[in-house]
């Protein structure tokens, strides 16, 4: 008699934190992403941003270029078959005063941001769902990592 497994199904958050444990310290023997990986930067102000994740190497050099970037946004959906990632989010930033400092659409399902020290009011508005807002506090000291479920 031969045993059989069940096979069940895997969520992607299960299957990412798989991937990333995998891949995660063969990435940490170089020092950047290679050239064309990462999306190209764009100011608003005084924001520097980069948004995107589409595609297995683009989302890996995003999340490798993380810790360059004092706050980190990440979009996802509670989908019927787990966790899906979501682009074309709207992502509004507001400092202490109200005062619109960004506000665009991202590329993907990743978003870094660098902001001076400050407090902020960050709004995403996805199709998903009505917008969640969160407030954040940016320090130099601390890397502000956020995610958005619908």
């Amino acid at each position: 008699m031969t045993q059989h497994s069940e096979w069940r199904p895997v969520t992607l958050s299960a299957l990412l934190a798989a991937c990333a444990i995998t891949i995660m310290p063969a990435m940490a023997a170089t020092d950047s992403p290679p050239p064309g990986m990462l999306p190209a930067e764009r100011t608003s102000g005084n924001v520097i941003y980069l948004s995107g994740g589409i595609g297995h190497d683009e989302a890996l050099a995003l999340r490798r270029d993380e810790a360059n970037y004092p706050l980190a946004l990440e979009f996802v959906r509670n989908g019927e078959s787990g966790a899906e990632f979501l682009a074309n989010v709207n992502v509004t930033i507001k400092d202490r005063q109200g005062n619109v400092l960004l506000d665009t659409e991202s590329d993907g399902p990743l978003f870094l941001a660098k902001l001076p020290d400050g407090n902020y009011k960050v709004t995403a508005a996805a199709e998903a769902g009505a917008p969640k807002e969160r407030d954040i506090v940016v320090t130099g000291r601390k890397h502000e990592h956020v995610v958005f479920v619908w």
